[in-house]
């Protein structure tokens, strides 16, 4: 469920033919890394798009990657300003992971 609010100021970030092809809610990834570093990641061209307008992020022309790539201070505000319009998808690298072991055998 969307909060109306946040739906409505979305809205004036896009244009029409982006919200009829945008799709919510929009899903961040982040790496569960052991270095406890919080980086996330966002894959869709059009939701990088739009993030870099919420966040009034300039980047530079020859940048034109469809991935953006997000740190904490982003974000918490973007899950301040829209907690339901964002998603976020916690993933871990296998190699990371290899190197963990549980403390219950």
């Amino acid at each position: 469920m969307f909060k109306r609010r946040e739906l409505q100021e979305l809205r004036t970030y896009v244009s029409d033919d982006e919200a009829e092809k945008l799709h919510l809610p929009i899903v961040i990834l982040v790496n569960a890394d052991i270095e406890g570093t919080l980086t996330g990641l966002v894959e869709g061209e059009l939701e990088a798009v739009v993030i870099k307008r919420l966040l009034n992020i300039k980047a530079p022309i020859e940048n034109r990657s469809e991935k953006l790539f997000l740190y904490k201070p982003q974000l918490y505000e973007l899950m301040s300003r829209f907690s339901t319009i964002f998603q976020i998808a916690i993933t871990i690298d296998q190699g990371a992971s290899d190197n963990y072991r549980s403390p219950v055998s």
